[in-house]
């Protein structure tokens, strides 16, 4: 369908009021349209065209009721999707740091690490000693 020199595939143009819950600097990520709009967390924006999943038509409202410059602001489905990446790469990055470097990290040290294989029933080197004790108690010490 045509209308006016812009052609639109049926998508819904919904127009609505939203209050931004985040401040937005297009120029902090990549791959963002030239015309995108910059806003701030409390800012009532007028969304005039809802039918791109990735940015929607928007105008900045100010504090008198009047509308500024047209752009693009990201749509929430774009937010949402941009926000479940940020937390993925801070849950790996935190899982990443928690994570053993060489022999040291996993049990331990090595000496750790031999002792757990001479001794697979001894969980630590304070069993060990009590067992020792035991033993000498029993034996007898020389």
């Amino acid at each position: 369908m045509m209308s006016g020199g812009l052609v639109t595939y049926g998508a819904p143009r919904k127009e609505l009021f939203i209050r931004s819950m985040f401040d937005y600097d297009p120029s902090r990520e990549a791959g963002v349209p030239h015309r995108a709009l910059s806003f701030y967390y409390g800012d009532i924006l007028h969304v005039t065209n809802t039918a791109d999943d990735d940015w929607w038509t928007a105008r900045v409202v100010t504090e008198n009721g009047e509308e500024g410059l047209e752009g693009v602001i990201p749509s929430k489905k774009r937010v949402e999707k941009k926000e479940r990446q940020r937390r993925k790469q801070v849950n790996f990055n935190a899982g990443s740091q928690s994570l053993p470097r060489g022999m040291d990290g996993r049990r331990g040290s090595r000496s750790q690490l031999s002792f757990s294989r001479k001794f697979p029933f001894v969980k630590s080197t304070e069993k060990l000693n009590e067992f020792t004790d035991n033993e000498r108690l029993f034996y007898g010490s020389s």
